[in-house]
């Protein structure tokens, strides 16, 4: 049987509960949830939450939660998020499918469609398909090298072998989406087959804003992550496939937009 590890940087305790119970309620084979972030959640954790005290950035958490991921199959998660029915089975059973059907192959990533606080453009995505998921029309337009059935993977299953493989994120970017980005780049480049659900399977409460919390992730992905994103890319060359793991052993413990 399958162990799915679900990494998730957290700066919200308090909505852990509602993420786990969105879990159970869908998938009933062995996970573990991976919280990294300041503050431990308040409610006693059941055996398969581990918590992680870190206060870095949102990707040097979700890197060190995977750093501790024990599972086959790897994803991350909002910790202000939910899992919509039925929609983590059906995201393994596409994973453990492909693998089984074309011989054992392992680079195989399954994408997810997601809301993201009520944002007219990912409801649009969700109706469109694949195009409003393709990293030429999202994180790297009019990049002739990039090509248009590149997905990106902001909602991802991999599995753990073939993430470590890649070296896992790259923590000189800060927010896990544009770090998801990128690794959507690298494997992608390095061979992976892609398939994007049909269904949303997630949803965030947060705004992808200024306002809250999440002003700090806004300001990271515009004065760092997108110039860097675009900066790596925006010639075409050879694209570095694999990069040294562990990255966020390199980069500052505490993050300066948030923890100042």
């Amino acid at each position: 049987m399958v162990k799915l590890s679900i990494c998730c940087p957290t700066i919200r305790p308090d909505n852990i509960k509602n993420l786990y119970n969105s879990i159970v309620n869908n998938f009933h084979q062995d996970f573990e949830l991976i919280l990294c972030g300041p503050k431990e959640p308040s409610i006693s954790l059941p055996d398969n939450i581990v918590f992680i005290q870190d206060y870095g950035s949102p990707n040097r958490a979700q890197s060190i939660a995977a750093h501790h991921a024990t599972g086959q199959i790897i994803t991350t998660m909002a910790d202000d998020g939910i899992y919509l029915s039925k929609s983590i089975s059906r995201a393994v059973i596409k994973l453990e499918n492909w693998e089984r059907t074309h011989g054992n192959s392992y680079k195989h990533v399954v994408s997810y469609k997601y809301v993201e606080g009520n944002m007219p453009w990912w409801m649009m995505t969700i109706e469109t398909g694949l195009l409003g998921y393709s990293l030429a029309t999202t994180y790297l337009p009019d990049m002739a090298h990039i090509p248009n059935h590149w997905i990106h993977f902001n909602g991802f299953y991999m599995y753990r072998d073939y993430f470590n493989e890649l070296g896992g994120f790259d923590c000189a970017y800060e927010t896990p989406c544009v770090a998801s980005a990128d690794l959507a780049v690298r494997a992608q480049n390095n061979g992976c087959t892609t398939e994007l659900m049909d269904e949303p399977a997630t949803v965030a409460s947060h705004q992808p804003n200024l306002t809250g919390d999440h002003g700090p992730i806004h300001l990271a992905m515009s004065e760092n992550d997108l110039p860097l994103i675009k900066h790596t890319y925006g010639n075409e060359g050879v694209i570095q496939d694999i990069i040294e793991p562990d990255s966020w052993r390199k980069v500052p413990e505490k993050w300066q937009r948030r923890f100042a």
